[in-house]
């Protein structure tokens, strides 16, 4: 929960700590360039420094306070059988790594929707039995005080949840409520024996509850358009008083000290005057290595110590970890002060990276990374910037950003070759990681760039229609098209445009040598692909008597693209289509016709770096079999180890007990349109058939977006009978190859 006066203390001793220059919280130069500090701050004799230390749950933390020497947790454990969540709250002594259950006297069946502990050390919870809620007390040894029957607050609204819980000086309880009867939240108030007392319409939705210096409760607002506040409630039978304004964003926790408050929202602490309603930017978590959108809880033990509860949000098992923040001197973090590696990124938040740096700066001894984001205001304005220093010869010691942009940068010679570190290190090698991904990224034997995972963009159709061997030709395309009934359908929402595109993704290369800067549009075989896209609809019908899963099992449509991450989408299209498939890949002239894709940003070392050893051992932390495997759940890992570990969890089954026996449960259950099918462990041909497609996969394909947009100018010429054939082959010809030989 995100109320109480220990949460408090801790968030004002957490701001403090960071800003005196905490070890691994922040570059000196980021430190300068930070607003001003009251000079007691700057003056102390201490700073805090994170130390982390993991423990073992069976589930998800949904909630933690810290309370001297004692850590309340609610946790999410693993689904039972019924398919519904347990929760159950743990207790652990600070110093601890195995919480143990908190007894409480509690029904059978009921779930913990929330949890909060006052100063008393007095727990509160909202217990779900069936339909009913229930605000139920105990005392700090568990046993039950009351038990309130609050039922009613749902009335008949069926989407009726429970957000956040607060107490106020007084002792009385705060419940934020949703659903879709009401408008916005619902403020409930509760007096110490959980009886109700006060209701409080809300304008909008509540982001949090929270006490102010003054011993009442507040609550935390952001509306559309990026207002911010928080109001007090100035009487428990509820009524809005004061409300604060000028917030930067919506916070999460706060802290009191005097007429000052610090507030946190999603990064960032800031520090909030109430009685001048001003708010200046203290620290952000990332720069002490915390992520705050892993934030479970925070506290304050009895002797001093600050801890935070983290958790990822996709976490499982030892995911969950505490974070101890310990006294040093000033002189004790500066002999600890690592040497800054600047990481240029266009958004700090795409997939993964927030993890790899937190992950790299926790645990390398002598380095520490600092993201700056160059689009996360104005995209085309930060790009601008990131293209100016890297001309310049200066810019980020490492990129990681779009593949498009790479592939600029590889051309300008900004990129350093990464293969002479990995011929040079220890711990990675060429052979262990996927050939046909390095073969994908290579450029003249360089290996300029990489995505550390990926997926394989291909076209799926039945094998008794395409045979086993993937790869086929525009005209075995075509000729199985023309083959089938009027009315078949050969991909879904086929359009002149459509098909023309997808044809020439997989045979661009059969009509342009990069090399030479030869084009052959004006031949006979781009005619006949013009005008067999020609006999396909002006555009796509979207209105459809028949889903795909439909038409796919019936045999009315032929084909199906599909990004493969995994054996469950090879186990998904088989029973789609109701039979044996082929990853046969789009048509072209040479290779399978499947292509790896990047599945994340691409990485890569500035050639201008100063520190190119420190930042080939950022890049290579992302080949580690750790980060390989957290990329494992969303996508392809480039890593052989732990794709191949990602193979053998497809086929490990996973069983569940029902009646006393062990019945073996789906690994995944998937809704494609109106169809719905349970996936099982993997078979060893299912396997064998995705690992084929990786390893033979080509390399990444991308028709360069000025050529695509020549070729479908004058092709809708033809289409609409503005030109012939051939007029618009011959003009398409001329365009494209001025703009391939002024570019290659």
């Amino acid at each position: 929960m995100k109320s109480g006066i220990l949460k408090s203390m801790t968030v004002f001793m957490l701001v403090l700590g960071c800003t005196l220059q905490l070890s691994g919280c922040g570059s000196e130069e980021h430190i300068e360039n930070r607003k001003d500090i009251e000079g007691a701050e700057r003056e102390r004799d201490f700073v805090y420094v994170a130390k982390h230390q993991k423990f073992d749950i069976n589930g998800k933390v949904k909630g933690a306070e810290i309370l001297g020497d004692k850590i309340y947790f609610l946790i999410e454990e693993d689904l039972g059988q019924t398919g519904k969540a347990k929760r159950q709250v743990y207790g652990m002594k600070v110093g601890e790594d195995i919480p143990e259950i908190f007894p409480l006297e509690m029904e059978e069946g009921d779930f913990i929707s929330s949890l909060s502990v006052n100063e008393e050390k007095n727990l509160f919870m909202i217990v779900i039995r069936q339909s009913s809620y229930f605000l139920n007390g105990y005392t700090a040894a568990g046993e039950l005080v009351f038990q309130s029957d609050i039922t009613g607050i749902a009335g008949e609204d069926a989407y009726f949840y429970i957000q956040y819980m607060a107490s106020d000086r007084e002792g009385n309880i705060y419940v934020s409520s949703g659903g879709s009867v009401d408008d916005f939240s619902t403020i409930w108030i509760f007096d110490k024996e959980g009886n109700q007392i006060g209701r409080l319409p809300c304008e909008t939705w509540a982001e949090a509850l929270f006490t102010l210096p003054s011993g009442k409760v507040a609550v935390s607002f952001y509306e559309e358009g990026g207002n911010a506040y928080f109001r007090e409630i100035e009487d428990p039978l509820g009524k809005f008083g004061r409300m604060y304004g000028n917030l930067p964003e919506a916070c999460s926790f706060a802290a009191s000290s005097g007429d000052t408050m610090l507030l946190s929202g999603k990064d960032k602490v800031y520090r909030y005057d109430l009685t001048a309603e001003s708010c200046e930017e203290l620290v952000s978590f990332s720069e002490c290595d915390l992520d705050g959108n892993s934030l479970g809880g925070f506290g304050i033990a009895e002797d001093g110590s600050l801890l935070a509860v983290c958790q990822k949000k996709s976490g499982e098992g030892t995911d969950a970890e505490l974070v101890y923040l310990e006294k040093k001197t000033p002189a004790e973090a500066a002999e600890a002060k690592k040497e800054p590696i600047v990481l240029g990124v266009m958004f700090a938040s795409d997939m993964g990276i927030s993890d790899a740096v937190l992950r790299f700066n926790r645990t390398n001894e002598n380095y520490r990374i600092e993201v700056v984001g160059y689009g996360e205001e104005d995209y085309e304005a930060g790009k601008m910037r990131l293209d100016a220093e890297l001309a310049a010869g200066r810019g980020p010691d490492v990129l990681w950003i779009d593949h498009d942009s790479m592939r600029v940068y590889e051309k300008q010679g900004i990129l350093e070759n990464l293969y002479p570190y990995m011929d040079e290190d220890h711990t990675i090698k060429r052979e262990d990681l996927v050939e046909s991904v390095l073969a994908a990224f290579e450029k003249d034997g360089k290996l300029l760039c990489f995505s550390p995972d990926f997926s394989v963009d291909t076209m799926i159709a039945r094998t008794s229609d395409v045979g086993e061997e993937p790869g086929w030709t525009i005209e075995e395309a075509v000729a199985l098209m023309e083959s089938k009934p009027e009315g078949t359908e050969l991909f879904r929402y086929g359009s002149k445009r459509s098909v023309l595109e997808s044809f020439l993704y997989g045979s661009a290369d059969r009509f342009i040598n990069w090399e030479t800067g030869a084009c052959s549009f004006d031949g006979e075989d781009f005619e006949k692909l013009l005008i067999f896209a020609d006999g396909f609809p002006k555009e796509p019908e979207h209105e459809e008597e028949y889903s795909e899963p439909q038409k796919l099992r019936s045999g009315a449509m032929l084909t199906v693209s599909a990004r493969i991450s995994g054996v469950e989408s090879y186990q998904m299209y088989t029973e789609l289509f109701g039979e044996a498939i082929t990853f046969i890949g789009y048509p072209t002239g040479s290779g399978t016709g499947s292509y790896i894709q990047p599945a994340s940003p691409v990485v890569g070392i500035n050639a201008n770096a100063e520190k190119k050893e420190a930042a080939w051992e950022f890049v290579r932390s992302l080949l580690s079999l750790e980060y390989q495997s957290e990329r494992a759940k969303l996508a392809l890992p480039i890593l052989k180890e732990a794709l191949e570990a990602k193979f053998e969890e497809s086929m490990t089954p996973e069983y569940g007990e029902i009646d006393g026996e062990q019945v073996e449960e789906p690994k995944f259950e998937i809704t494609y349109d109106d169809w719905r099918g349970k996936l099982y462990a993997a078979t060893e041909e299912e396997m064998d058939a995705v690992r084929s497609l990786v390893y033979s996969a080509d390399g990444i394909k991308n028709l360069p977006q000025q050529i695509s947009n020549m070729i479908m100018e004058e092709a809708d010429a033809f289409f609409e009978g503005q030109k012939s054939v051939k007029e618009a082959a011959r003009t398409i010809q001329s365009r494209v190859r001025i703009f391939v030989n002024e570019n290659r």
